[in-house]
């Protein structure tokens, strides 16, 4: 699966779904990164796993297909 990168704009349109860090908003403009970039990855899907651990935060989503 090819790498995918989000825009702050992208991920601003669904970082209020999601608990904002100053830290993470001071440093990159978004409030959040993982949760977001892992929702719109995975076609808005459902969250299985997330964790922060010395620093690193991950964040794991189910796919949804797409509707036709």
């Amino acid at each position: 699966m090819p790498v995918k990168f989000y825009s702050a704009d992208e991920l601003k349109a669904v970082e209020n779904i999601y608990p904002i860090s100053n830290f993470v908003k001071k440093t990159v403009v978004v409030g959040s990164v993982a949760r977001p970039s892992a929702y719109l990855g995975s076609n808005r899907g459902k969250e299985i796993y997330y964790t922060i651990n010395d620093g690193v935060t991950l964040a794991v989503y189910r796919k949804e297909e797409k509707s036709q």
